[in-house]
């Protein structure tokens, strides 16, 4: 009896739970290509909104299990999928027609363009959005992540800066090698300077292909710029403001404060002074004792003779600086001598956090850049004028990129056979850097580039007990060694670091019909 109770129980739960179950049928069809009409193998059939799904065999078949309501999903790469309701057939024709959007894309090549199914080499093109939307002032920045084997590497903060470049490693012995790059068809020696606004299509030519166009300075690949053309209809008149902020990653709190840098420091030369002691090196024991007079954030040796002026704050308190005792930003440690821990010494000394070193150097940077364009065309010519003026303030207090450019381009149809077009581009650009770029002398820096440069080298990381004013007078004082440890504040003012460019390229282009079959063309440019 139970039995039968239970058997019943499952049959009623099965009915209400999954009536579903039953109303599925088995659907099976073919999928053709629809170029050619031939069977399309490991095309994905899934039903819409599930997991469940199929893949076609060699003869383009497949087989499913589905309710009438369904509806059925056929995917495959290079082809339109088509999705197709169940509904109560259980035999359907499915054809998928490819995509041809990729494959009729115009690419441009060093001689003209083509139909990237018509080109034979190695061509990626900068999807259109990635210079649209890329917040920065150079368009070197919109390839990072956009072209397979391309590096682009940014190796300054710098505003307006043109990342390194490289393809698949170079040509060159140590892995470097930049591309060439050409801007309407004129070469050009960077992309600085190229407002976003003005690109229309970004191409890379990536095989040795290039080098049967453009020579052996192709070598590296070729990044082609095209900046925008004027199209057929009205007039168009566009003006557009974009504004970008970045935010500095703050890292100061990671830094030990003044009173842990000294404690620390102090019990690493304890630490090793007990070595040297239980070693019986009477020569290391003394050179240990020594420390506490060096000339260090934590010793007493950079105050000695000069305590108002001395690279460090960091002093024993006796009677001349005990005035210093509560006044602002100095305070007082006690601590255990290293060599005699039953002796305390009183420590007066500054603490500049490394926060704080950090607002110094750092702040907010703001992009502005306002664009005005102006395009059209019609059966006698097309033109297309960009005129861009871009503020960026940089990241480094003290740092600023201005520019003004203007980009043309202009094509008129002098009679049936003759086509002419102009090419011109030009800008100006100043750049304001307080601090030189770190440097290595003998690697294209000179000796005075690299001592006074690299400010961010090791700047965060100086002791936080450094003097960069008298303690007396209040005067400014350089700060220990040089710029890269130095004030900011002083090293800043020493040195007028300005850069003004002003950069002018053209073309002008002839092409001349004289049978449908034969065609010259005549181009001339300048850099």
């Amino acid at each position: 009896m139970k039995s039968a109770c239970l058997q019943l129980g499952l049959f009623l739960s099965l009915l209400f739970i999954a009536p579903g179950t039953w109303a599925q049928t088995r659907v099976t069809g073919r999928v053709t290509s629809g170029d050619d009409n031939k069977p399309l193998v490991g095309v994905s059939v899934s039903i819409k909104g599930t997991t469940a799904g199929t893949v076609t065999n060699s003869s383009g078949a497949f087989t499913i299990n589905a309710n009438p309501e369904d509806i059925l999903v056929f995917s495959h790469s290079g082809y339109t999928p088509v999705e197709m309701p169940a509904g109560s057939a259980q035999n359907l024709d499915i054809t998928l027609n490819p995509t041809n959007d990729k494959m009729n894309e115009v690419v441009v090549i060093g001689y003209g363009t083509q139909k990237r199914k018509e080109f034979t080499g190695a061509v990626t093109s900068v999807n259109q959005l990635a210079t649209k939307f890329t917040p920065s002032s150079n368009v070197g920045t919109a390839l990072q992540g956009a072209v397979p084997g391309l590096l682009v590497q940014q190796t300054t903060g710098a505003p307006g800066s043109t990342p390194y470049i490289v393809f698949r490693g170079g040509s060159d012995f140590d892995g470097s090698g930049s591309p060439l790059i050409i801007l309407d068809g004129v070469v050009v020696p960077s992309l600085y300077g190229i407002d976003m606004n003005d690109v229309e299509t970004i191409d890379v030519l990536k095989d040795a292909a290039s080098t049967a166009i453009y020579g052996a300075r192709a070598a590296n690949g070729v990044i082609i710029v095209t900046t925008k053309k004027g199209k057929k209809g009205k007039t168009q008149v566009q003006y557009t403001i974009r504004e970008t902020n970045n935010y500095p990653r703050k890292i100061g709190e990671d830094y030990l404060s003044a009173a842990d840098y000294i404690r620390m420091n102090r019990l690493g030369i304890r630490a090793r002074y007990l070595a040297d002691s239980l070693d019986g090196n009477a020569g290391a024991v003394n050179s240990d004792k020594g420390q506490l007079n060096g000339n260090w954030g934590w010793a007493f040796g950079a105050t000695f003779g000069n305590p108002a002026t001395g690279l460090y704050t960091t002093q024993k308190l006796n009677n001349s600086n005990r005035q210093y005792i509560g006044a602002p930003n100095w305070f007082l440690l006690v601590d255990p001598n290293p060599f005699f821990p039953s002796m305390m010494d009183s420590i007066l000394y500054k603490d500049l956090s490394a926060a704080a070193r950090e607002d110094m150097i750092m702040q907010q940077s703001t992009t502005r850049e306002h664009s005005l364009n102006f395009s059209g065309a019609n059966d006698q010519g097309s033109f297309a004028l960009g005129l861009s003026a871009l503020k960026d303030n940089g990241t480094i207090i003290g740092s600023q990129l201005k520019r003004v450019s203007m980009n043309f381009n202009g094509g008129l149809n002098a009679g049936k056979s003759l086509k002419l077009a102009l090419n011109t581009s030009a800008y100006s650009v100043n750049v304001t850097a307080p601090y030189n770029d770190p440097g290595t002398v003998g690697l294209g820096v000179s000796a005075l580039s690299a001592n006074t440069g690299g400010l961010l080298q090791r700047f965060v990381g100086v002791a936080p007990t450094v003097r960069y004013n008298n303690d007396t007078s209040g005067a400014m004082l350089p700060g220990p060694n040089d710029v890269t440890l130095g004030n900011p504040a002083y090293w800043s003012t020493l040195y007028v670091n300005n850069n003004n460019e002003q950069r002018f390229s053209g073309s002008l282009n002839a092409d001349l019909t004289i049978l449908p079959f034969l065609k010259v063309i005549g181009s001339a440019s300048g850099f």
